[in-house]
């Protein structure tokens, strides 16, 4: 069982804690003292809880005596808790003079029997829902934000530009390196031409070759 206070804010109970329905990484761990006076006031609401009906319910029925100003202390740790994860000032736990506390007039509180479900911090807030109350109208003016698709044609034409520019870069690196071995394999080939090729036999006297250049090439 849980507790939805003014519909953003879960309380519950087993675990101690008050967590935002909004975002659940807002949360706020309550003393046991502090988590029984609150399940006091939101059972009893819209009646008044006396001081006396506290510390009996909440202590001398464990058989603890406290000081007056214990129920106190834990109020406020309750109004704390409630305006940290609320994220609001509006007053939730009001005094009451010489009588005891009471849950405010306004504050809207619904009960709910079934397991509050914790989903992931991954999962968007927005899938936050809850089975009793997610049918509420007046929970449907809630504006959601509109959905952009990626438009087909556009993300088409994109790659196919990409792929033609690859396939162009492609093209000039092969041109340029076939450019460049056949420059390298002309340049080897003229310079490997024998050094006598511009010369030419003229004579041969006792195992001595005679050359002169050829002065026609």
């Amino acid at each position: 069982m849980h507790w939805i206070i003014n519909r953003y804010i879960v309380f519950l109970p087993d675990n101690k804690k008050l967590v935002s329905l909004n975002n659940q990484d807002v949360e706020v761990v309550l003393t046991a003292p502090a988590c029984r006076c609150l399940l006091l006031l939101l059972e009893s609401h819209p009646d008044i809880v006396t001081q006396r009906q506290f510390y009996k319910t909440v202590w001398e029925d464990d058989g603890i005596i406290v000081p007056a100003n214990t129920l106190y202390q834990n109020i406020s740790i309750v109004r704390r808790g409630l305006r940290n994860v609320g994220q609001t000032e509006a007053p939730v736990v009001n005094t009451i003079p010489r009588k005891g506390f009471q849950i405010d007039k306004d504050v809207e509180i619904t009960c709910v029997d079934s397991e509050f479900r914790i989903i992931d911090a991954s999962q968007s807030t927005s899938d936050v829902t809850h089975p009793d109350i997610e049918n509420e109208t007046d929970l449907s003016s809630t504006a959601k934000c509109p959905v952009v698709k990626t438009q087909p044609e556009k993300q088409e034409k994109y790659n196919f530009l990409t792929s033609y520019d690859v396939r162009t870069i492609c093209f000039i690196l092969l041109a340029f390196w076939v450019g460049a071995a056949g420059g390298y394999y002309l340049w080897n080939a003229d310079s490997t031409k024998s050094f006598y090729a511009d010369y030419k036999l003229v004579d041969k006297d006792k195992g001595y070759n005679f050359f002169i250049k050829d002065e026609t090439h």
